[in-house]
């Protein structure tokens, strides 16, 4: 007599053993790719970074990293900009396996910006990074003469030297006794300007030369005379790179002018005492 458990039990234990035979039935490699499939992924044997993710033409650029396994062998940099090596250097593995390079960002290989590439090459391992480098501003010179006019005495010639920058205009303000130039700056420059005397000079009440008032942006600055003759000035003003305007005042300023020339200069003078007086105290 059948016991009928043992009937109800038949078909589980025949399911099982279908189930285990389809199992053992898989090739070793399938069945050893599914284990590999929730295997952490292995460490990396070596490392390289930056200090900064940006320098600047000038800046030092340090270059350090980490090797897993220490050998005989020292780790190989090269530095790309594109696929133009830039730098490269070799560099021995301390103990702990760390290692660290500086370079200076200077010279004809370090003329052009972009993104630079880092290669760390330590036996047949190879790692890469990168970072962005800027090239620093080139102040351009110019040297031009403007043409500036004086109502009805015409137009006169204004020679000048602007490095950092560029003039656009240049006039005269004659109820101000004074030159106004307009630039536009690149970054922090100088303007030297020869001003001829027969249209705009400063004298003192006894017709001794003084210095002129010099005025960036509303500010009176401490400019330089460079050279002076019987016949112009050469004067010299600094600005920064958020300069647009530098105004040069005298005394005198063309003849047609000159009939206000004693009420104007004295009140002129008298600005310029007070102004300098401000800056001294």
């Amino acid at each position: 007599m059948i016991n009928r458990c043992s009937v109800r039990v038949i078909p589980f234990v025949i399911a099982a053993a279908v189930l285990l035979a389809v199992l053992y039935a898989q090739p070793p490699q399938y069945a050893e790719a599914q284990v590999q499939d929730f295997r952490p992924p292995p460490p990396p044997t070596m490392t390289v970074r930056t200090s900064e993710g940006m320098y600047e033409q000038g800046d030092v650029v340090v270059i350090s990293g980490r090797v897993s396994t220490v050998f005989e062998g020292e780790v190989t940099i090269q530095v790309f900009l594109d696929t133009t090596l830039v730098e490269i250097d070799q560099l021995p593995v301390a103990q702990d396996g760390s290692y660290s390079v500086t370079i200076n960002a200077e010279g004809n290989r370090w003329s052009k910006p972009g993104t630079y590439t880092v290669r760390a090459t330590y036996g047949e391992d190879t790692i890469e990074t990168t970072f962005e480098y800027a090239t620093a501003l080139v102040m351009t010179e110019t040297t031009k003469s403007f043409e500036v006019g004086a109502g009805d005495s015409g137009t006169f010639d204004v020679p000048y030297t602007i490095v950092g920058g560029t003039v656009q205009n240049m006039y005269i303000d004659p109820p101000n006794l004074s030159l106004i130039v307009i630039i536009e700056a690149e970054g922090n420059g100088a303007l030297t300007v020869d001003l001829p005397r027969d249209w705009i000079d400063s004298k003192d009440p006894g017709g001794a030369d003084e210095e002129y008032i010099v005025l960036v942006d509303g500010s009176e600055i401490i400019h330089t005379q460079v050279v002076q003759d019987s016949e112009i000035r050469k004067v010299r003003a600094d600005f920064t790179e958020e300069s647009t305007e530098i105004i040069i005042i005298g005394t005198e300023i063309i003849p047609e002018f000159g009939a206000a020339l004693p009420a104007l200069a004295a009140a002129v003078a008298a600005a310029a005492a007070i102004s300098r007086r401000k800056l001294t105290v």
